[in-house]
């Protein structure tokens, strides 16, 4: 699900470089599973409202590309039983890390399940079904976000809900960004990084591009480099509309977002079965 990075501008060029020491890898492994983790724990823009519907919507949550457990590990706490779905093992593992953390009885209501929701196959059915943390992006195929929007609609309970969320197409500040450079520091144990980032938004291919580049120097000197990236689908409120309608699904509400933070604009759809 998570393909090889394409790379742009100046990381492209390091890309060729042969730097020793640098590895390179999607951005859902190895170093920057651990990355991602660290940068979205003060992600809460979505969590209350994620959390509201579980509670309007008995009979167990199901969450696609859970990552490390942002929002499953509230939701446990708030006494859910979560399935957890994701297929990166390397974010699994942080997810294990994070409950390992907890009290047995938060712990005890997450079942994880290594898989890619596009072959979703699991022997029940759930009140709430969540793709959060706009994880439809990263189904870049139209016939990948088909087939996880109809395995949805499948493992919906009589009256549940599907909740998902997706960046508006129609935000400026997506469309123009075109390889601007953010720098930002990070730490870790016996170790100084920093990562270098960019957007680019391709508009022929209807995708945006995300490049990282790091840097990582352990207490002897030793620096450790790291390349990755991904690729993101930008989709119009017609895309979203026709993967609705053929999921047999229908929207009764949405909440919009304005995330200076991200330097974009974010839609949460909430909706149940039926035409």
């Amino acid at each position: 699900m998570h393909p090889e990075p394409r790379f742009f501008g100046v990381f492209e060029m390091l890309s060729r470089m042969n730097l020793p020491l640098t590895e390179v890898m999607p951005v859902y492994t190895g170093y920057y599973a651990a990355l991602y983790d660290a940068l979205s724990e003060t992600y809460e823009w979505d969590l209350d409202d994620y959390l509201k519907l579980a509670d309007r919507s008995p009979g167990g949550v199901l969450e696609l590309g859970c990552g490390s457990g942002r929002i499953t590990v509230p939701l446990a706490r708030e006494g859910h039983q979560v399935v957890a779905l994701d297929s990166s093992p390397d974010m699994l593992a942080l997810l294990r890390r994070r409950l390992a953390k907890e009290d047995e009885s938060v712990a005890g209501r997450v079942t994880i399940v290594r898989s890619d929701m596009r072959g979703l196959r699991l022997d029940r059915r759930f009140g709430l079904i969540l793709l959060p943390a706009n994880n439809i992006s990263l189904l870049a195929d139209e016939a990948d976000r088909r087939e996880v929007f109809a395995r949805a609609r499948e493992h919906l309970a009589p009256g549940g809900r599907f909740a998902f969320d997706n960046a508006l197409a129609e935000d400026e500040r997506l469309l123009t960004q075109n390889g601007d450079l953010v720098a930002f520091p990070a730490s870790s144990a016996g170790e100084e990084q920093f990562v270098l980032s960019a957007h680019r938004y391709l508009p022929d291919e209807g995708v945006q591009l995300m490049n990282f580049y790091a840097e990582s120097v352990d207490a002897s000197g030793r620096t450790r480099r790291f390349l990755g990236g991904w690729t993101k689908a930008v989709l119009p409120d017609e895309a979203i509309d026709d993967l609705l309608a053929e999921a047999g699904l229908r929207t009764v509400e949405t909440q919009t977002y304005d995330l200076d933070f991200d330097r974009r604009r974010m839609r949460l759809y909430t909706c149940v079965a039926g035409g």
